[in-house]
């Protein structure tokens, strides 16, 4: 499925003129992404149901990106498609690592913090 038919089948559901509750409901979703990582941290990389959680918060989000995207006569294979191209004029092909943050969000290797409770005094101490 394109991101376009998606968008398309998605409006059907969507709550029509109700604009700011896509845009609340995107940033609930973030927050639920965010937790999913949070878990993944708490548990020093060993979550199982990481990748299905993940899946289905990511899949919330891209419902209220695309409600957003309607209400706004904007198609979600065309935000892509100008997207994709806006990162390869930015960033050779996989040299990210201004943003890769791979060190804390890996699902494969234990996570140390970088300063621990106690004694020890974090940063801006």
């Amino acid at each position: 499925m394109d991101f376009n038919e998606y968008q398309t089948r998605a409006h059907g559901f969507d709550e029509k003129r109700k604009r700011a509750i896509p845009i609340l409901g995107l940033a609930g979703e973030v927050g639920s992404i965010l937790s999913v990582f949070k878990k993944l941290l708490r548990q020093g990389g060993n979550f199982p149901g990481f990748k299905e959680e993940l899946s289905r918060e990511l899949g919330d989000a891209l419902w209220y990106l695309s409600s957003i995207a309607s209400h706004y006569d904007l198609r979600l294979g065309e935000i892509a498609s100008a997207n994709l191209h806006k990162v390869e004029l930015l960033f050779k092909k996989g040299d990210l690592t201004a943003f890769d943050s791979s060190l804390l969000f890996s699902p494969h290797r234990a996570i140390s913090p970088p300063f621990r409770c106690g004694s020890q005094r974090g940063p801006g101490s």
